[in-house]
């Protein structure tokens, strides 16, 4: 399933997660112009060139986003910032802040931003 703005983060055990889409909606083979913003996660390992869907369940993304960062940070955690939510005819930007646990699998929701935002990047402070 092809993906528009979604992140890939390579975690510390050699995966990718790649996380969070934009899907364009069709009818007949047309576009219709509307957006379809999903949680979906996926993990790609380079290893053995293998896909796994993860399309559900807590390892999924709480909050539907595109166009958001993600960053590693030291733990091992991934931490998804901002990005853009809504179909087509009304995006928003998020102030929602998505967090990934590797270690467990879970996925979670941490305090908002309080500056939203897409596309920028995120460093860890150390």
């Amino acid at each position: 399933m092809a993906r528009t703005a979604p992140t890939a983060t390579l975690l510390p055990n050699g995966t990718v997660r790649i996380v969070g889409r934009s899907e364009r909606v069709s009818e007949n083979g047309l576009y219709t112009g509307i957006r379809k913003v999903l949680t979906s996660t996926e993990v790609y390992n380079p290893a053995t060139n293998e896909h796994r869907k993860i399309w559900t369940g807590a390892s999924s993304m709480k909050v539907a986003r595109f166009d958001h960062t993600a960053t590693l940070l030291a733990s091992g955690t991934v931490l998804g910032v901002g990005g853009s939510a809504g179909d087509s005819s009304e995006t928003h930007i998020l102030a929602s802040v998505a967090i990934y646990e590797p270690s467990t699998g879970q996925a979670g929701q941490a305090p908002a931003s309080q500056s939203p935002g897409g596309k920028s990047p995120a460093t860890e402070k150390k």
